[in-house]
């Protein structure tokens, strides 16, 4: 959530309503929560609140109250709030018309710091820009990408707090319109210009010379006491190039490993084509060793039976040929039957008996 980069000074408000540094070593602990949009619900999130500010106990809610004829008290307390409290800051006079804006970028700077991440100068001087210059023509064409838009979220979430820190301290310099700060269609026209470009780039973009002068003013003011938490053009562009340079070196390493594991497979797969070859044969060796001995048994009887069939083949072969070379001729018809034997014409007469 772009309202974490705020949270640090937020515990501040929360110290100085709770009581302050007197309240603080009570045993009568207020919890306080805050709520963050996840997704489409919302979260809480206890926060714990502040009540040591550089090593000073801050002043409770009633005490701001009983300062309040003391508007210097409490300017020196909202600049230290906002990590504001510089020479050049501390000796612009109260009703000095830039000093929220001011405060509002270098506070912006610290906080992104405690996150660990650093503002770039160009990203600085776009923001100046926004404040110093006119709303320049096209500013709605101005493609929006995704760093600028989380970029833009960021710097209004800090100049909402900077406005509530003066209203928390009770007001002590007027509070100039959020205009001054933020303007939607300015934000994103003066990033696409500034983006990667130097500090001396200001020499081109800005022709007026007052406000040229009120922008060095206005950096120089919102720099001071941060070196070594700005980040320069040069130095992002060293980042780019070593983050370019580990990206290819990721992309080698993934394509290394995933040749290691490709060669991995092969070999587990020859492995286990291997393996079961061998585990086949074995069980072929296994099946003919179960089988021989009876195979030593019958050894006789199948030479027996082939020699016998390969006779009954050779004869088979040789009755067709042979009977086409001598035809057996066929059998003579039986003979006619004979006819009796004729009776004598004179042959003696039958006795008669008496």
């Amino acid at each position: 959530s772009v309202h974490m980069v705020a949270q640090p000074i937020r515990k501040l408000w929360y110290g100085i309503l709770c009581g302050g540094g007197a309240y603080a070593e009570s045993t009568d602990n207020v919890q306080v929560t805050e709520l963050f949009r996840v997704g489409k619900t919302y979260e809480k999130i206890p926060v714990d609140p502040s009540y040591i500010l550089n090593g000073k106990k801050l002043p409770g809610l009633q005490a701001l109250i009983s300062l309040y004829n003391s508007a210097k008290t409490r300017y020196d307390l909202m600049l230290e709030m906002l990590s504001s409290n510089t020479q050049t800051m501390l000796s612009h006079p109260p009703d000095f018309q830039w000093t929220l804006p001011i405060a509002a970028i270098r506070s912006f700077i610290h906080c992104r710091n405690l996150l660990g991440e650093n503002l770039f100068d160009w990203e600085i001087c776009a923001l100046i820009s926004c404040m110093v210059l006119n709303k320049p023509k096209g500013a709605k064409t101005v493609q929006r990408t995704k760093s600028f838009v989380h970029f833009a979220a960021e710097w209004h979430v800090m100049v909402t707090t900077t406005i509530m820190t003066c209203l928390c301290v009770l007001k002590p310099v007027p509070v100039p319109s959020p205009s001054k700060f933020y303007d939607g269609e300015t934000i994103f026209a003066c990033l696409a210009k500034w983006q990667h470009k130097p500090v001396e780039y200001k020499r081109i973009n800005i022709k007026n010379k007052p406000d040229l002068e009120l922008f060095e003013k206005i950096y120089s003011a919102a720099t001071e006491g941060f070196q070594g938490k700005i980040s320069s053009t040069s130095e992002e562009k060293i980042k780019q190039n070593s983050a370019e340079e580990q990206r290819k070196r990721d992309i080698v390493e993934k394509i290394e490993r995933q040749r290691d594991r490709h060669k991995i497979q092969e070999k587990q797969a020859v492995k286990k084509n291997t393996f079961d070859l061998l585990e086949s044969e074995s069980e072929e060796d296994d099946e003919e060793m179960t089988v021989e001995p009876k195979d030593k048994s019958n050894k006789k009887s199948e030479k027996e039976q082939e020699f016998q069939f390969e006779e009954l083949r050779a004869a088979a072969s040789s009755k067709p040929s042979s009977s086409k070379k001598n035809p057996t001729p066929p059998p003579c018809p039986p003979p006619p039957p004979r006819p009796p034997a004729p009776r004598p014409l004179h042959s003696s007469p039958t006795p008669l008996h008496a």
